[in-house]
């Protein structure tokens, strides 16, 4: 592993179109909150990224993006074959620093991003001071109600302790006068992490799901903070730039929320957070998105 390391990642079409095919009987995508046209091309840019620094599996216990700043072009269709090119820019002894870019076959170029990929030892971050790591956020009781653990909404058999794989629930707008704040279901990231139809490998091996459901869920707030009715189905908003920082690994045993800070008096960018179900904080971003016309 050195710097000018590169690796190539290609993804064939399939996952986009599942998760943005509509349930007929909700009349929303199947991945609804996980924001697929976007998560999915950083995830495959993500593992570009992974395989530059020598990671020959992406789940081994060795790297995890701490952070990107992503800018974005198109957003990818179901049709794109996706190819993710990522070079090795800097290493130091804890963390490296990697240039990414994902494009499709349909969409053209997607997105660049600048990585900081930082080691990790025992599942813990070993580049992460112990005063970066987030204590639990305050929440208002709506909000803790949602992402209570022993919440019915999120329950799980007690003789089996297995969460249903095809349970797939909406988020859910919380009613708040202070900010932007939706409340969303792991089951998304369960359905990627498990195997289906048979094959040996989860279904969103390659698109790094533990990550990209909280990054999901925050471009999903911004776009309804861009005043988007149907965030999944954008019209008017086209998000351009996330400046993202995972904190903290999302747990899957409960629902947790995404909000913005506050009602921003800015019209094109929104500063989210992401709350686990144990009250802390596991992502933070800010998204920049124009609107159509601008």
């Amino acid at each position: 592993m050195a710097v000018g390391d590169e690796a190539v990642v290609h993804a064939a079409p399939g996952l986009i179109a599942l998760l943005e095919a509509t349930l007929v009987e909700r009349g929303s995508p199947i991945g609804a909150g996980y924001q697929a046209p976007l998560t999915v091309p950083f995830g495959i840019a993500v593992t570009a990224a992974l395989g530059a620094l020598g990671a020959t599996d992406p789940h081994q216990d060795r790297w995890m993006v701490r952070s990107a700043a992503i800018a974005f072009g198109s957003r990818a269709s179901g049709d794109d074959r996706i190819e993710a090119k990522a070079r090795v820019e800097r290493l130091t002894e804890h963390d490296a620093f990697v240039h990414a870019f994902s494009r499709g076959s349909e969409s053209g170029e997607l997105l660049t991003a600048e990585l900081r990929v930082i080691a990790l030892r025992g599942g813990r971050y070993a580049a992460a001071a112990h005063g970066e790591l987030p204590g639990r956020a305050p929440l208002s009781p709506r909000s803790a109600a949602s992402v209570s653990p022993a919440s019915e909404s999120t329950s799980v058999d007690p003789a089996n302790d297995v969460r249903p794989l095809f349970r797939l629930q909406q988020p859910q707008r919380l009613a708040t006068s202070e900010r932007f704040e939706l409340t969303f279901e792991p089951d998304i990231m369960n359905l990627l992490m498990h195997p289906v139809a048979g094959h040996g490998t989860p279904l969103g091996r390659r698109v790094h799901p533990l990550g990209g459901g909280p990054f999901g869920a925050a471009l999903t707030t911004a776009l309804v903070a861009a005043g988007e009715i149907d965030p999944d189905r954008p019209v008017r908003t086209r998000i351009v730039r996330a400046d993202v920082t995972w904190l903290l690994p999302l747990t899957l045993d409960g629902a947790f929320v995404a909000r913005t800070s506050e009602r921003a008096s800015d019209a094109t960018k929104a500063a989210i957070d992401v709350v686990g179900a144990d009250g802390r904080v596991v992502l933070k971003a800010t998204v920049e998105w124009t609107r159509s016309g601008a």
